[in-house]
């Protein structure tokens, strides 16, 4: 994909469409002559991904049916990669580093400045990467061995996934369906959750988890990767903007 290309396309994923169609105004006061796509779900993003040309991607965690990382994954392994930026409510210290990991070239917070945005945005379209001061401050201290480390930090996140699950009270089966894993590898998983954190029950895990700030509250957890997150399930696509009319039109 050529660098700082004069009419960028860009795949905005997000389960809030007046949320995309804001970013999508203010990429426009920067690159008048973008184009976008929207998406509220990984399988419609990927689908667009995949059937079209795109210079990025501007993604939440939190998706309708799974969630950026995956989303991430699958644009990194394209033939040519797609660079993609997180823009997203979760705690940059608990998903940052996973996101950096999986393949992001940045990750934004939502109340980022407009401004800083567009900056991002700009190297990002140029073929780099953009790392701010919050950013950088936690991929530093997951190498920093004088750092205060956290036994979550040493879960897979396949593990950290499951952790999430379980917190939220889901039963080993829904996990395994959830997840396509036999619920024997699902309780394997478990089983390594309670040695590694040094619990005896699921709901030291959930009190771990509230402890430690992965979920906000025992109805609104954090996702995991290819975890929704309970406030995007079963919202529905709703009509797009002429922004993303612009893009599926051509």
């Amino acid at each position: 994909m050529e660098p700082n290309p004069q009419e960028p396309r860009i795949l905005l994923a997000d389960i809030q469409p007046i949320f995309r169609e804001g970013i999508a105004a203010i990429i426009l006061q920067r690159h008048p002559r973008a184009t976008f796509g929207h998406a509220d779900s990984f399988r419609e993003a990927h689908a667009k991904m995949l059937a079209q040309k795109w210079h990025l991607i501007v993604c939440d965690i939190n998706l309708s049916d799974r969630n950026g990382f995956e989303l991430i994954q699958a644009a990194r392994h394209l033939a040519v990669p797609i660079p993609t930026l997180v823009l997203s409510a979760n705690p940059v210290q608990i998903y940052g580093r996973g996101a950096v990991k999986c393949g992001a070239a940045s990750y934004l917070p939502k109340e980022t400045p407009a401004q800083e945005l567009l900056s991002a945005i700009n190297l990002l379209l140029q073929g780099q990467r953009y790392i701010n001061r919050r950013l950088a401050l936690v991929l530093a201290d997951a190498t920093d061995e004088n750092s205060e480390k956290f036994l979550h930090d040493t879960l897979s996140q396949r593990e950290m996934q499951v952790l999430l699950m379980l917190a939220d009270g889901k039963s080993l089966k829904k996990i395994a369906a959830r997840l396509s894993l036999n619920p024997k590898t699902v309780s394997t998983y478990r089983a390594r959750l309670t040695e590694k954190l040094k619990l005896n029950s699921d709901a030291d895990l959930v009190k771990y988890c509230l402890k430690h700030n992965l979920i906000s509250s025992l109805n609104d957890p954090m996702p995991g990767p290819g975890e929704p997150h309970p406030a995007a399930v079963g919202l529905p696509l709703q009509p797009e903007s002429e922004y993303a009319q612009r893009i599926d039109e051509n």
